[in-house]
């Protein structure tokens, strides 16, 4: 389990169980996807999955969380760093990835096209606004900092996602504390998700997945905007000069796990219940006027005043 999980079990004094053996399966999976991978770019002389700039096989979702379930999917995009002159090369990951899905005996990526393929790092880093800058764009770029994990190359994953940072960061004025541009974009894909429930429930109304997806949206996902707006306070919070690094590890703290995957009606309505509590418990949080430890002249009420309103 996540440090920081640990740490807040301890000074809450309670026991997080069901998310200690999300984690330990979690640990396991990774280590066979690894492995798995490894294995097969290693039957190849010089392809041990750690070339130069090569390509990194990033998952997504519940493994990168370590709150895997035993019917999880595994969604994951191998992403270039280069130009690949080889198509067989961006095949060879494609199939490395495809190696890690049998070893794990795991759902394959949903037939959304945004997992399961291969996308180009650079257009992550480079195309933020306009025309082509699509939801699917978007996502994958948003995800990648809120939830990703490098299967095969650790380092090549950590500079990826500092570089997206860095490229948000680019021109911000250090008196200001919190990345408004990043925020924006974070703010921006909160919305976007909300937007896309109400089409997918207009356009397949009798999709059973809908309860699914409510659920989600109201607790999991919530919270992990949520998260994501205090990662993005942190600096302001703490007195620090934003930068890649600093932002890059708060983005990889833990978030909340997600709910079952075929909620029945009584579930979705006792998540609706809890939701009600976690949207005011939200309130009172980020709109609170009370001084913060780390800076008194701060608090969250009056970041969120600023910055989530106009």
């Amino acid at each position: 389990m996540h440090q920081a999980l640990v740490e807040a079990a301890s000074r809450l004094d309670i026991e997080l169980s069901n998310l200690a053996q999300a984690a330990e399966r979690t640990a396991k999976c990774v280590d066979a996807a690894r492995a798995a991978i490894a294995n097969y770019l290693g039957r190849e002389p010089g392809h041990d999955g750690k070339l130069e700039n090569g390509p990194v096989i990033v998952a997504f979702g519940s493994i990168a969380r370590q709150e895997m379930a035993p019917d999880s999917d595994f969604d994951y995009l191998v992403i270039l760093n280069q130009l690949e002159s080889d198509p067989q090369q961006i095949q060879r990951y494609r199939q490395a990835a495809n190696e890690a899905l049998k070893a794990l005996d795991l759902s394959p990526p949903g037939r959304s096209g945004l997992f399961g393929c291969a996308i180009s790092g650079t257009d992550l880093v480079n195309t933020i606004g306009l025309d082509a800058d699509t939801n699917l764009h978007l996502s994958r770029r948003i995800l990648l900092l809120e939830e990703s994990l490098g299967l095969n190359d650790v380092n090549q994953h950590e500079r990826l996602v500092e570089a997206i940072v860095a490229r948000y960061l680019h021109e911000h004025h250090s008196k200001n504390r919190v990345p408004r541009f990043l925020l924006n974009d974070v703010i921006r894909y909160w919305r976007t998700i909300a937007v896309d429930y109400q089409a997918k429930r207009w356009d397949a109304p009798e999709d059973k997945k809908l309860g699914l997806r409510y659920v989600k949206l109201i607790t999991s996902r919530k919270l992990t905007f949520a998260g994501m707006i205090a990662s993005l306070f942190f600096p302001a919070i703490t007195n620090q000069e934003p930068t890649p690094t600093l932002l890059a590890e708060q983005c990889a703290l833990p978030e909340y796990p997600n709910p079952l995957d075929a909620p029945p009606d009584s579930i979705v309505q006792e998540a609706r219940q809890n939701a009600e509590v976690l949207q005011t418990s939200l309130e009172n949080l980020f709109y609170s006027t009370d001084p913060i430890m780390q800076n008194p002249q701060v608090s969250l009420g009056s970041l969120a005043k600023r910055y989530l309103s106009f």
